[in-house]
């Protein structure tokens, strides 16, 4: 409620942010596969109060998404993309603890089709976590990606599924230079 803004420089960023996802007032912001995911936030009962930052583990990631199961758990997923083509992308889950200082466990990693197009986005929709990839979008039912289908593939680009947002009972991301939106098996552009 400021329009006022400060330079907080104890951040420990030592790359560029690709991601950020909040959770119970602790900020997490992905720098890539090669980065440890930072974790920050503002202690006021620190003296003087200040923003206090630290890595999660050696925890690292492209993507990083927050999808409130059930409305009430906060699940954190990450995003991480091969670096070769014949490797998977893959995501993981960690159930989010509200205690600061102790590093997110991530499950099993999931794969979610192969390197050929990277994972460009993530979000929740109908209670399911989607994953957007330059040439296809999945849907997380139980742990295992479904591809639908959808026509993604004859157009791939690196906007696809960059941004997406579910409003009401449709999903709408973004499309090349569109916006698609998605009910059930139906997509408009």
């Amino acid at each position: 409620d400021t329009r006022q803004w400060n330079v907080i420089a104890t951040t420990g960023l030592t790359k560029p942010a690709t991601a950020v996802a909040l959770v119970n007032n602790i900020a997490y912001i992905a720098q890539g596969n090669a980065t440890n995911i930072r974790r920050i936030r503002f202690n006021p009962a620190a003296a003087p109060p200040a923003h206090e930052g630290a890595d999660d583990g050696t925890n690292k990631a492209d993507l990083l998404y927050t999808h409130y199961v059930g409305g009430t758990e906060a699940v954190l997923w990450k995003a991480s993309n091969s670096s070769t083509v014949h490797d998977s992308n893959k995501i993981a889950r960690a159930v989010h603890t509200t205690t600061w200082g102790t590093n997110l466990t991530f499950g099993t990693e999931i794969a979610v089709g192969d390197g050929t197009f990277p994972i460009t986005g993530l979000t929740d929709y109908d209670g399911n976590l989607y994953v957007f990839k330059q040439d296809s979008v999945w849907k997380i039912i139980s742990d295992k990606p479904e591809k639908l289908a959808v026509g993604l593939g004859t157009s791939p680009d690196e906007n696809n599924g960059r941004t997406a947002q579910a409003l009401g009972l449709f999903l709408y991301f973004s499309y090349m230079a569109s916006v698609e939106r998605l009910y059930g098996s139906t997509l408009d552009d």
